[in-house]
This record gives C-alpha cells, sequence and structure tokens, in this order.
C-alpha cells in the first residue's frame, strides 16, 4: 500500500500537475478543505457574539477548519454538568441571527461552517412532527383473576394519544404471588416525612412501570424509606426493582423488633432486580437504608419503581419479569457509573432464569391477544 501511494504522490510531481513546493507549502498549511471540524456545541441557550467569535477565533489559531454547529437544548436537570439555561432558545430570532453571525465570522476567517439538522439529543425542532421523533416502547400492566369471561379494558400505556399499539401478550403469574404491601399498605417515610402518600405507594403497587421520587442519599448520610403497617407482618424477603440510572445501588434493610433496630440484610443491585432472604422475622416497622445511588441520581432524586416486603413462601407480586427490562426495551440506556465499572451488568444478555421461589418467564407459557384488541383498548 505504501509503495502506490509513493508512486502516485511521484507521478503528480513529476507531471507538473502539483508542484513539488506547491506541495511542500500546502503540507506546512494545508488549505481549509484539508482540515479537520469539529462539533461546536451550543448548550443550553448560552451564547452570544462575544463567545461566538472568540470560539472561531480560538479554532483559526489552532488550525482547525471550522465549526459544525451542535445545539444542545435544555435537558431540565437531567445532567449535573449542564450549565443553567441560557437566554437564547432554539430557533427563536436571537438564535436564527446569531447562527448567521457565527456564518458571517467564519467567512471573515476563512473557516467552513455547518450547522446540525436538528437540536441535538431529542431530534427536536418545529419541522419533527411527533409521529416521526424519536420513539421508546412503552407498556401497562392489568392482573385478572380467572378462570372466568369477562371484558376488560387495558389501561393506556402512554399519555401520547398518538402512541401506536404493538402487541398485547397475557402471561400467568404464579399461585403464591404475594399482595401484602397492595392489600395491607403501610405508612410510608422518607428521611421521617409522611408527605404525599399516594406517590410514595406508587413503589409498593406492584406495577414497576410507576416509580417514586426518593432523595439520594449523601455521603455518610444515607436515605431512609420507613414501611410502617397497621399490625404487625412477618417477612423473609426483599425485593426492589431496579432502575439502572435513577435506582438504588447499594443499602440495607431494618427491621424495629422489641424497639431495637435490627439489620436483616444488605444488597447491591449491580442494575438489575435483585431479591435478599432473610431468617423470618416478625415486626410492624421496616426500614429501607439505601446508602449508594446510581451516578445519574448520586447528586437529585432516586426513582424507587417497586419494593416488597414478602411472607415466607411467598413470591413479589411484578413477578415472573424479564431481566433487565429497562435496558433491553431501550426505556433507559446503558450507561457506565464510574471509571473503571462495568457499563452493563455482567448477564444483561444472558435468558431470564428462574431464582429461587421465583419462576422466570417461560416463552412457552405466554399468549399473543394482539388480535383480540378493539380500538377503545377491550
Amino acid at each position: 500500500m505504501k509503495r502506490t501511494v509513493t508512486a502516485i504522490a511521484l507521478a503528480c510531481v513529476l507531471t507538473g500537475r502539483i508542484p513539488a513546493d506547491q506541495l511542500a507549502k500546502d503540507f506546512a498549511a494545508p488549505p481549509v478543505q484539508a482540515r479537520p471540524m469539529v462539533y461546536w456545541d451550543w448548550i443550553t441557550g448560552n451564547i452570544n457574539r462575544a463567545a461566538i467569535t472568540r470560539d472561531l477565533e480560538h479554532m483559526k489559531r489552532v488550525g482547525l477548519g471550522g465549526g459544525l454547529l451542535f445545539d444542545v437544548p435544555p435537558l431540565n436537570g437531567g445532567y449535573a454538568a449542564c450549565p443553567p439555561d441560557g437566554p437564547v432558545d432554539f430557533m427563536s430570532n436571537e438564535w436564527l441571527d446569531l447562527v448567521n453571525f457565527a456564518a458571517e465570522e467564519s467567512h471573515r476567517l476563512g473557516l467552513d461552517f455547518g450547522v446540525v439538522l436538528c437540536s441535538g439529543w431529542n431530534t427536536g425542532g418545529p419541522w419533527i412532527k411527533p409521529k416521526d421523533n424519536n420513539q421508546i416502547p412503552a407498556s401497562s400492566v392489568l392482573r385478572v383473576s380467572g378462570p372466568q369471561a369477562k371484558a376488560v379494558v387495558l389501561p393506556s400505556p402512554s399519555t401520547d394519544p398518538d402512541y401506536v399499539d404493538v402487541a398485547v401478550v397475557a402471561w400467568p403469574t404464579p399461585d403464591k404471588e404475594s399482595h401484602l404491601m397492595s392489600e395491607n399498605p403501610p405508612e410510608i417515610k422518607v428521611n421521617g416525612a409522611a408527605e404525599n402518600q399516594r406517590l410514595l405507594r406508587t413503589m409498593i403497587d406492584g406495577d414497576r412501570e410507576s416509580s417514586a421520587p426518593v432523595p439520594a442519599p449523601k455521603k455518610n448520610v444515607p436515605t431512609i424509606i420507613e414501611f410502617t403497617f397497621a399490625e404487625s407482618v412477618t417477612v423473609d424477603r426483599l425485593y426492589i426493582q431496579e432502575d439502572p440510572r435513577f435506582g438504588i445501588k447499594a443499602g440495607r434493610l431494618e427491621a424495629d423488633v422489641d424497639g431495637i433496630p435490627r439489620k436483616l440484610a444488605e444488597f447491591d443491585t449491580n442494575n438489575t432486580a435483585i431479591e435478599k432472604e432473610f431468617a423470618p422475622v416478625t415486626a410492624k416497622t421496616f426500614r429501607l437504608v439505601a446508602t449508594e445511588a446510581q451516578r445519574l441520581a448520586e447528586k437529585r432524586n432516586m426513582r424507587l419503581y417497586e419494593v416488597a416486603l414478602m411472607e415466607p413462601g411467598k413470591t413479589a407480586s411484578c413477578v415472573p419479569e424479564i431481566r433487565n427490562w429497562a435496558l433491553k426495551s431501550a426505556t433507559v440506556t446503558a450507561l457506565g457509573k464510574k471509571p473503571g465499572e462495568r457499563t452493563l451488568p455482567a448477564n444483561h444478555l444472558e435468558p431470564t432464569l428462574d431464582n429461587g421461589s421465583v419462576p422466570a418467564l417461560a416463552l412457552e407459557s405466554v399468549l399473543t391477544l394482539t388480535g383480540n384488541l378493539g380500538k377503545d383498548g377491550h
């Protein structure tokens, strides 16, 4: 390959197409079309004319060929590293005027200039209609007791009125499913406060699609979620449905036994649902002590999708389930936690297996009912 390139370059020199002195000159100072360009982020509307000129002059000074404007929209607090929202809205008259100014400045400096065809992260812009936007799968769950003949209406899986139904499936749930938390809902306190019980109870309703926001623990200051039942209950297992980005990473479960706190189990979720078994204990008050949150929740709220305390011999009401469902359905993306740690759990592509008393969802037990669904959800 080297011989071929050398021969072509030599032929160009000998035939006079590119004089040798011009090759040397262009190599020392490449023309703009031969220089690398960079993505030029305009972040959350924090832009002005002075900054545009400063950026472009710096590109010129370090030998770049120009910039490709990449608008990064406000992320509503989704990432701690993002600055506060700036004064310039995407596609506003002021934004368009600044784009025009950037083009003029690029021309003045002899730089190339381009614009990405949408606002970053979300394929955004007024020309992108909702049906053409980025989409993720959504789902809802309805539990039906049988056997019986009964017409049912499935709950809508999305608040978007233009969503499209893809599939309806049904599967049997275990005979020993626990309903302790849903039928005898405890009072829930977070760090001593019992506000908004309706929202907090989404973490014990058996629906892994709904979640309760809970403050993330700080260094040496855990978040304490306390469950107090009206009467004493006997339990021997803890179940947590994990959120790989905003959930609990590590912690422990405690119980008040005769007024004395007793540690029942410690856990590390490893980005997936976990179940911890311990010696049966009878108590009215249990505490989930979160000592570490997933990376994106470290400085904000965690999301608790499902927490269940189960009686001996019972299974969580949200099983059987598919392991790492949020990752496999692309409901969330897999993001690294800290340098050197795995981006994905080691078992994220493995089949879902039985976990002790918790059965896996067997493919042969799933019924496809897509053809039975009417337009009104029946």
